[in-house]
């Protein structure tokens, strides 16, 4: 199905170590999908700290990071834990790359 829209997530962690591997092996245990790309990370994308991105899942492959729409959406998650810290200035632009990038899913015009 194609996505009709984007979900930001962060993984409230608060390491300052990579987290794709953590978070590969959490989603694993929690019995998350292996996605076609090798990886149980329920995001399309994954941004480090320092704006390292790694696409985890296709655009159009089931997801498993929002409860209802994980077959009509593109996640993506920032390391780190925003309820305590800001995102780093290169994730903030990593974002905004990856929103542009895929901003025809989204039905309506956002300002970036």
């Amino acid at each position: 199905m194609k996505p009709i829209r984007i979900i930001i997530h962060h993984t409230a962690n608060e390491t300052q170590e990579p987290q794709l591997k953590l978070t590969d092996n959490y989603h694993k245990q929690e019995g998350f999908p292996k996605s076609s790309l090798g990886y149980y990370v329920g995001y399309t994308y994954f941004v480090e700290r320092d704006g390292t991105t790694t696409q985890t899942r296709i655009d159009t492959e089931e997801q498993a990071h929002t409860k209802e729409f994980n077959f009509n959406s593109i996640g993506i998650c920032l390391a780190g834990n925003f309820d305590k810290e800001q995102p780093t200035t290169t994730q903030r632009h990593k974002l905004r790359e990856l929103i542009k990038q895929n901003r025809q899913v989204i039905p309506y015009s956002i300002r970036l």
